[in-house]
């Protein structure tokens, strides 16, 4: 029995049958522990149980006499054969109620579980003159404890079927699927979503492994997951799952479960949530096939734009794909995230397509320029900076593209900025087009050759380049782990 009314009654009915008490009564302290009140009891008439219905010990009076407050906080026995002995003893609420009751003489003890005051019984003797004696108490005694640990146990059933109660009314009205799973991985229980969504009926599910509703090359993950629930007790959280519907159709879930922790630390169930995301999980499918379009459509415009620039200036064909691939090997050495990289990369390409509004004759004339025309290859970053700014490419390229010329001193152009003004990706840009520029041939001179090169980055580094950058690109050559290959390396 796992009613607390209906074990108490059933105990005291036992107790009326076997032995020889002529009443019994069972008296336990309410939930916060501040009173006793009436519970159950047998051979009472129906107004003496009214009076014990009303009537209430108090367990806050630090000064109560009475006998049941009394064995309830110092958990003794009382054993009383004429209440007239004790009247002196008694406060005048605990003569009224013996009195009430017609109580002459009874035994009362504590009702204990693992340590802790729980009520009282008391019995006493009306239909006979036998004196009630020690060996009773001793038997009341032995069966006190038992009523406190049926009580317990009836107590504990209770919380839990409370507990289940909130949950399925919770579990009913959710959005998601919502299951329990025994120890081995077996459905115990599956919210209304769960035949909503995937269309099995809930007499289909349970009493099945939750593994045969996902797909074949998913079992042993969710195996694994299972495990780590349930013996290791470790939350998993925001799993990518994909289970099996009625009709065969793949459904996305997210999968989140939890141990459910008894009292004494075992894991006794697994409590978990599947939440639909096949709408968003194609949504992002759809998304990425659309932004792998894109990227492969700026691909294509830039490789357009700059064979552009490059076919208008001869001496500095494949000059933007030789500082992309090397910025790309500094970003790289330097622990970039592969975004940043390939961010880069795509700058190092259309660095210089500011040059095509620069005439093509000075772009590819011999000598030494003079100063109108020094100043019209000057304006190529913020030429550059103004084309993409119309053709809305993403932001950190454009700057990319603004700063390539820009010098940690303050002496660079056109914007004249220093330091940590520049952002990070311009100055590994600009370190690769000196780098390239030197190597290389160029109309108003012949290739210095690459040492030279490495030696004007060595010198400047910490001054008019980032050091940090510098040591990068110095540490690639150095080991021989980038080199061009047409380079001049005298």
């Amino acid at each position: 029995i796992l009613d607390t009314g209906l074990l108490l009654k059933y105990f005291l009915s036992t107790l009326e049958k076997n032995l020889e008490f002529s009443r019994g009564v069972v008296l336990l302290a309410n939930s916060e522990r501040t009173r006793l009140v009436y519970i159950s009891g047998y051979g009472y008439s129906s107004e003496q149980e009214e009076y014990l219905r009303n009537t209430n010990f108090s367990l806050e009076n630090p000064h109560s006499r009475g006998a049941f407050v009394v064995s309830f906080k110092k958990q003794i026995p009382f054993l009383i054969n004429d209440i007239r002995e004790i009247e002196k003893d008694l406060s005048p609420k605990s003569l009224e109620f013996a009195r009430k009751i017609g109580s002459h003489s009874f035994i009362c003890v504590p009702i204990t579980y693992e340590g802790r005051s729980e009520g009282v019984l008391a019995v006493d003797n009306l239909r006979s003159n036998r004196p009630l004696n020690e060996t009773d108490i001793s038997l009341l005694m032995g069966i006190a404890p038992q009523i406190g640990i049926s009580i317990n146990n009836a107590r504990t059933y209770e919380k839990l079927q409370e507990r289940e109660k909130r949950f399925r009314i919770l579990a009913e009205s959710a959005p998601d699927i919502i299951f329990i799973l025994d120890t081995e991985g077996m459905l115990t229980y599956v919210n209304p979503m769960w035949e909503k969504i995937l269309s099995h009926k809930q007499e289909e599910v349970v009493g099945k492994y939750l593994t045969e509703f996902v797909q074949e090359q998913d079992s042993n993950h969710l195996i694994q997951l299972f495990r780590k629930v349930r013996d290791h007790k470790e939350t998993q959280m925001d799993i990518l799952l994909t289970l099996m519907g009625r009709s065969g159709a793949e459904h996305n879930f997210s999968f989140n479960c939890a141990p459910n922790i008894a009292e004494d630390g075992h894991v006794d169930s697994l409590v978990g949530i599947l939440k639909d995301v096949t709408d968003l999980r194609r949504s992002e499918i759809e998304l990425k096939k659309s932004y792998e379009k894109l990227e492969m459509a700026l691909s294509g415009t830039i490789s357009v734009i700059s064979l552009i620039v490059e076919s208008r200036d001869p001496y500095t064909a494949g000059h933007q794909r030789k500082v992309a691939e090397l910025a790309s090997a500094i970003a790289r050495e330097m622990g970039l995230p592969e975004d940043r990289v390939s961010m880069i990369h795509t700058a190092g390409l259309i660095h210089d397509i500011g040059k095509i509004k620069v005439p093509a004759e000075i772009l590819s004339r011999p000598g030494t320029l003079n100063a109108i025309e020094f100043s019209l290859i000057k304006n190529h970053p913020e030429t550059g900076y103004n084309i993409l700014n119309k053709v809305d490419f993403p932001e950190p390229i454009v700057q990319i593209v603004y700063q390539h010329h820009e010098k940690m001193d303050g002496s660079g152009y056109p914007l004249m900025i220093s330091g940590d003004q520049i952002i990070l990706e311009a100055r590994i840009i600009s370190v690769a087009d000196v780098v390239e520029a030197m190597a290389g041939h160029r109309p108003y001179r012949p290739a210095l050759g690459m040492e030279k090169a490495l030696h004007e980055i060595r010198i400047g580094s910490g001054v008019i380049y980032d050091a940090e950058v510098a040591d990068a690109c110095l540490s690639l050559f150095s080991t021989n782990r980038f080199h061009f290959e047409d380079a001049v390396t005298d």
